[in-house]
């Protein structure tokens, strides 16, 4: 449908009005132009761009010559104030610190309304802090952050008076100050701060942080406090105070960022908090190879049992025994059936050792071995031995024979065996240390019987003719005969059937009046049916005596007696002073965890038991004073009886 013409005669008038009124606005406009400047301003401008250019290329002495002239010929001009903020930057880059502490100072006293004066009284809190003028910083950001509204200042100032309080040894104060430049900060400064805000945490005194956690203020970082306070109390074996605080902050902190570390935290404790403290595990070789000591030890044990109870009525531990077969696999597997009982302590192995060492360090199981395996408590500090070692045998007898009897030069005779070489480099060893001397030392087979080849090489006697190197033919040999005996001891690591072989082919070849010395393994009444008469005033150390005359030596003796009717030996005994030493541990009230248990062992002193006094290195490595005999007759004589 077609409009009027009349419609169409309206809208154009009225857009020929509206286009005219439009011109007529564009042509009465008055035409934009740059303000005029003075003389004195252009001139100004002029000497200011080209101190910026000098400033640019880098002529630092040039430009500040420039900057310079503005300021005296145009101090009342704005840039005045960014010529001096250029001086200062400079004398920066030159390593003028005094000259721009002053230039800072100057802009802030001339040009007070500066725009700068926020950054040149940064820039002054920045000098003192370098400066280590620390007081000043403090002042100075004090009257900063009441000068100024900006974001970044204040952030900046807030990390200066972190800086400066850590640098004064005070991380309380420290840390506060942090935690509010934490808060403040922009996203992408957060982490920068987040490290200095857990280093200080990191350096708060436990007393600190319990001060600071006590004061509720929003301004302290109470996750990270709660973090390192439960951390410090898992660092010094304080368990159930770690658990207690971890689980606070589980509770209090859900989007912390240390949540998984605690949460592992918290799993490893109760693993360790998880045992039963009257349970004590025994692992010893019930079957197979080694059982009869396996046996021996159990009896040792069963009768600590019986002892304790009836010296402490009220408290009843109950033990759990596995047999750990006298192999690898099967005591690994053994091991952690006891671990799941959440036995406190094992007692054992004997054999075996060093998986079960390996297991229970892994498992965090106090486990006391009885053995003699070298370097076995380097396995981990859960680790402990209690065992008559080739060392405290060597530490007693070698002092005893050269301090007391007087022996200067030793021979050893040693089986070509790990027992034997192990005893041999150890007594070796402790002689050099004294500064004595082993004049030979000669291996032999374990299976040999006949020992004169050896024996007559160390007293250079022959049984034929021996060559002289000064004569020819049939003449060349000469007939040797006699000992020639340079020595005053000789050491035979050894058992005593072996030495009872080898004492009389001494005598027999004028190997006489030396010292004998010997192991525990000569301890044995065969040994005087063998060769009685040829070993009278030998030396050993033993670490159990069925005659000791002291009253806990007598009555573990007759007990044992009254209950096996037989008597024990070495292996009974130390697995009986063994046990008493975990019982009388465990039943303390302050053990409350395996770890603990683990300490308290540690801090034995001279337990008086039934195999000498006893004591654990801080390795877990056992220190007893043995027991040292010598042969008077067809007795082991104590050597304070012989």
């Amino acid at each position: 449908m077609r409009l009027p013409i009349r419609i169409y005669v309206m809208k154009l008038k009225y857009h020929v009005l509206i286009m005219s009124v439009l011109f007529g606005m564009v042509a009465c406009a008055p035409t934009i132009k740059e303000p005029v400047r003075s003389d004195k301003e252009t001139k100004a401008k002029a000497l200011y761009e080209k101190a910026e250019k000098l400033f640019n290329v880098n002529a630092y002495n040039d430009a500040l010559q420039v900057f310079e002239q503005y300021l005296i010929k145009y101090p009342d001009l704005p840039p005045a104030d960014a010529a001096l903020m250029k001086m200062a930057s400079i004398h920066g880059v030159l390593g003028q610190d005094e000259t721009k502490l002053s230039i800072y100072q100057r802009l802030i006293r001339e040009y007070p309304k500066s725009q700068f004066v926020p950054d040149a009284m940064l820039g002054i809190l920045s000098a003192y802090f370098h400066e280590g003028r620390y007081k000043d910083v403090i002042l100075q950001a004090a009257d900063l952050l009441e000068k100024t509204n900006s974001k970044h200042h204040v952030l900046q100032t807030y990390v200066y008076l972190a800086d400066t309080y850590i640098a004064m040894g005070v991380s309380k104060d420290a840390v506060y100050f942090i935690n509010i430049a934490f808060l403040k900060a922009p996203p992408k400064e957060k982490e920068r701060i987040r490290i200095k805000l857990k280093s200080a945490v990191s350096k708060l005194k436990t007393e600190d942080i319990l001060s600071l956690l006590m004061r509720r203020d929003d301004n302290l970082p109470q996750g990270y406090l709660l973090y390192q306070l439960g951390f410090r109390k898992f660092q010094a074996g304080q368990l159930q105070e770690a658990l207690k605080v971890f689980s606070e902050y589980i509770k209090k902190f859900p989007g912390h960022e240390n949540q998984e570390q605690v949460r592992k935290f918290i799993t490893l404790i109760q693993q360790r908090l998880a045992f039963n403290r009257y349970d004590i595990g025994c692992l010893l070789p019930l079957s197979g190879t080694y059982a009869v000591f396996g046996k021996r030890a159990l009896r040792g044990i069963e009768l600590a049992l019986d002892t304790y109870h009836s010296l402490h009525g009220k408290t009843r531990f109950n033990l759990i025994v596995e047999d750990s077969e006298s192999d690898e696999h099967s005591v690994v597997k053994k091991l952690q059936v006891l671990n799941r009982k959440r036995v406190s302590a094992i007692i054992g192995p004997m054999v075996t050792d060093i998986s079960a060492a390996k297991e229970a360090q892994k498992l965090k199981i106090p486990i006391v071995i009885l053995s003699q395996k070298h370097g076995i408590c380097d396995l981990g500090d859960y680790v402990f031995r209690n065992f008559l070692t080739p060392q405290l045998q060597i530490q007693t007898i070698v002092p005893y024979a050269i301090e007391k009897l007087g022996a200067r030069r030793f021979v050893i005779l040693y089986p070509k065996n790990a027992y034997g070489q192990t005893f041999m480099a150890l007594f070796r060893d402790k002689v050099a240390a004294y500064g004595n001397q082993v004049v030979s030392a000669d291996a032999y087979n374990p299976d040999q019987t006949d020992f004169g080849k050896i024996i007559k090489k160390l007293t250079n006697r022959y049984s034929g003719f021996e060559y002289d190197p000064k004569k020819t033919g049939n003449k060349a040999l000469l007939r040797q005969e006699g000992a020639n005996v340079n020595f005053d001891a000789v050491f035979i690591p050894d058992t005593y059937s072996m030495v009872g072989l080898i004492a009389p082919q001494l005598r027999f070849y004028d190997v006489d009046n030396v010292l004998l010395l010997g192991t525990n393994l000569w301890h044995s009444g065969h040994l005087m049916e063998m060769a009685q008469k040829y070993v009278q005033g030998a030396l050993i150390a033993d670490g159990f005596y069925l005659n000791s005359t002291q009253k806990q030596v007598v009555d573990f003796i007759n007990c044992y007696e009254k209950k096996y009717q037989e008597k024990p030996g070495f292996f009974e005994a130390v697995a009986f002073d063994t046990a008493m030493m975990v019982f009388q541990t465990a039943a303390q009230p302050e053990v409350k965890s395996r770890e603990e248990l683990k300490a308290h062992l540690l801090s034995i002193r001279n337990y008086n038991g039934v195999t000498g006094l006893t004591c654990f290195k801080t390795n877990g490595e056992v220190d007893k004073k043995l027991y040292l005999f010598r042969v008077k007759k067809d007795k082991f004589v104590e050597v304070g009886d012989f």
